[in-house]
C-alpha cells in the first residue's frame, strides 16, 4: 500500500470515529491495527500532563486528542512541525506526541531534536505508516507503528514514567 493511500485510509476512518457523538461508541483501532480485547480500558494515567500531538492528518490529531484525554492528559494539537515548536518554545509539554513523516521543512525527528532544544525534559513518541529507521540521537525516544490499536496509545503512553520533579515541567 503507498503511503498516500495509508493516510487516506486511516484519516478517513479517524474522521468517521471522530464525527461519533460518544466516545464510548469510537472503535478502538484505526484500520488495520490489533484489535483490543476490551480489556484495557481509559486509565487516567495522564492525568495533569500536556500532551502536545502534531500530525499533518487532522484527523488523526483528533482522534489521539480524544484517546489521550481519555486517558487524562491536557491535549494540544498542531498539524505542522514548524507550528508545534513554536508552541514548544512558548509552552510547557510533558510529552511530544509526532508523526515521522510531514509536509515543509521540519520532520518529526527534527521537531523532536528542536523540542531538546528548548525543552530538555520532554518525552517524545513518534508514529509513522513506514518502516522507522533507527535515530540514535533520539534513543529516549518511543516509536508508536501505524496503524495502531487504542490499546497501543494506552499501552505506550502508559509506559513513560515521570519524576516527581516533572509535574512542575507542565507549569514552567
Amino acid at each position: 500500500m503507498c503511503s498516500s493511500d495509508l493516510v487516506e485510509q486511516i484519516g478517513a476512518k479517524a474522521e468517521s470515529a471522530v464525527a461519533q457523538e460518544s466516545p464510548a461508541d469510537e472503535p478502538d483501532d484505526f484500520p488495520g491495527g490489533r484489535a483490543t480485547t476490551g480489556a484495557a480500558d481509559t486509565a487516567r494515567v495522564g492525568e495533569g500532563r500536556k500532551v502536545l500531538v502534531v500530525d499533518d492528518e487532522e484527523g488523526l490529531c483528533r482522534i489521539a486528542r480524544r484517546w489521550l484525554e481519555a486517558m487524562g492528559f491536557g491535549v494540544t494539537t498542531c498539524t505542522t512541525a514548524e507550528e508545534a515548536l513554536a508552541f514548544l518554545r512558548d509552552q510547557s509539554f510533558d510529552v511530544l506526541f509526532t508523526d515521522i513523516v510531514m509536509p515543509g521543512s521540519l520532520d518529526g525527528p527534527a521537531l523532536a531534536r528542536g523540542a531538546k532544544v528548548v525543552r530538555p525534559g520532554v518525552r517524545v513518541v513518534m508514529t509513522t505508516g513506514f518502516s522507522p529507521e533507527p535515530y540514535d540521537d533520539l534513543e529516549d525516544a518511543q516509536i508508536l507503528k501505524k496503524p495502531y490499536a487504542r490499546a497501543d496509545l494506552q499501552a505506550v503512553f502508559g509506559s513513560i514514567r515521570f519524576d516527581a520533579a516533572d509535574v512542575g515541567d507542565s507549569v514552567r
